[in-house]
Order: structure tokens, then sequence, then C-alpha cells
């Protein structure tokens, strides 16, 4: 029985540590991927139109503009054709660490107490109300992977209307 479960835990955590980045924003269309997709290692994605995805590890964001074909591996993105991203490098002070396993709905809300250290490093890295759509995605991924979940769905709330095609935002945004 330990064995097992062992081994289930062994590969929940190599399939977390296959995804190296999130979809932070899209405009258009890109096959397989929408906003809030986790993109795995070694896999590849066909834009038409506007793609920006977070490395997990390195925090640095990479921006996109279709027709593409993007090969996505641990090391950083390749484009196989069309034009070159735009690399916007993690800003260290403000650093907000989404961490790989995703952003799901929650069925319940845990209510969490923060210690005013973890309320200083949120205030440092939220994203002033006219950051690009991108960084208010990752903030909020950020938010809810901390438990903090009423205070990412005020994010979720606002993205969703900027985004009214993401089902995914409305979800989040209930």
């Amino acid at each position: 029985m330990i064995l097992r479960i062992a081994v289930a835990m062994m590969l929940a955590t190599t399939s977390a540590w296959a995804q190296v980045a999130l979809v932070t924003d899209l405009k258009g269309k890109a096959e397989p991927v929408a906003i809030l997709s986790e993109i795995a290692a070694d896999s590849t994605v066909r834009l038409e139109g506007e793609l920006t995805v977070l490395y997990y590890a390195t925090g640095d964001e990479y921006r996109f503009k279709g027709p593409s074909t993007i090969a996505f591996a641990a090391g950083g993105p390749k484009v196989l054709n069309g034009a070159e991203p735009q690399r916007v490098a993690a800003e260290p002070k403000r650093m907000a660490a989404v961490q790989p396993g995703g952003v799901t709905p929650a069925t319940y809300v845990m209510r969490q107490k923060i210690s005013a250290e973890q309320r200083a490093r949120i205030e440092a890295a939220r994203p002033a109300p006219d950051a690009p759509f991108s960084k208010r995605v990752a903030f909020a991924a950020w938010l809810e992977q901390l438990g903090l979940k009423d205070e990412a769905r005020v994010y979720w709330k606002a993205l969703a209307q900027e985004r009214p095609d993401s089902e995914r935002l409305k979800k989040l945004g209930r």
C-alpha cells in the first residue's frame, strides 16, 4: 500500500514538473491551448493571433505573434516558423512565483490567515490596475495557489470581462 502511494505521488510530481509554462494571455486562436492552459515540455502550439506565456522555471514572459508554430522545451520556447517572441525578464523584486499544477475553480474556499510578511510580499507583487493582462493573470494565479481564493476571484471577474470568450476565466470568477 505504501509503495502504491509513493508511486502515485512520484507520477503526480513528474507530470507537474513536465509543465514548463502557463498561458497568461491569448488573442485569437492557439491550438491546443487557451488562457490558463499549462504547456508541457516537448509540445507544439500553432498560433493564429497573439499568445503570452509565463515560464515557471525563470518567471520570464514570452510574447508571440502569429501565424507561427512554437515548440516548448524546459529551457525556453523555440519558434519553428514565424516571428521570434518578445522576452520580458522576470522582475526579481516583485516576483510572484506561480508554480506548476494549474489553477482550478475551488469546490470550497478555505479561509487562510496570512502573516504581515506575506501580506507585504503580496502587496509588493500586486500589479497596477493598468498592468498588462498577462501580469494580472499571473498574479491572480499566484493568489489562487496561495489559497487566497477570494482575493483571486476579484481579479478573475475583471479578467473575464476583458476576455468574455474565456470559459475558464468565467468559472474562476464565480
